[in-house]
């Protein structure tokens, strides 16, 4: 069974990948991009490249040092970092076990039945719990990331 945990870590990868991807086919042979104020252009080790908006002119300072500030080198090391968090925080899961009210019942190993299933983050070492349909699989670590790419948490999981 697919769990709301699996899921979150899916989309994260799955937008790791795509990162990656854009990353990899932007940098070309040179990763490294600088801006040049002067010129209007974005430079690599490739050459340069005229930053233009829509309409043809030329791109401000402030945007073209934001364009090679993320070039695809700093992209990659944004997605090898992001596999790391995800890697040092995994998410393991146990039964959850709640008390059976039953006088009758004198052998302690029957007193429990399993009403759930509990998640927790191996790095940070947060139990939350999945009864029924209310799952809260992650960690703020998880939850943190999940921001960065834009993955919707639902607000009553958190």
């Amino acid at each position: 069974m697919l769990t709301v945990a699996d899921t979150l870590i899916d989309k994260l990868k799955a937008a790791l990948d795509e990162d990656e991807r854009i990353a990899l086919r932007a940098a070309g042979f040179s990763p490294t991009w600088s801006y040049d104020r002067e010129t209007f252009t974005i430079d690599s080790a490739e050459g340069s490249v005229a930053a233009r908006k829509a309409g043809g002119s030329p791109i401000n300072d402030v945007d073209g040092e934001h364009i090679a500030r993320h070039d695809p080198a700093r992209a990659l090391r944004q997605v090898a970092a992001h596999r790391k968090l995800l890697e040092l925080h995994p998410i393991y899961s146990k039964p959850k076990l709640g008390f059976i009210a039953a006088p009758d019942r004198k052998d302690p190993a029957v007193m429990y039945e399993q009403v759930g299933v509990e998640y927790m983050c191996g790095k940070c070492d947060q139990w939350r719990h999945e009864e029924f349909y209310h799952p809260e699989p992650w960690c703020d670590t998880l939850l943190a990331l999940a921001e960065v790419y834009g993955i919707e948490v639902p607000a009553d999981v958190r």
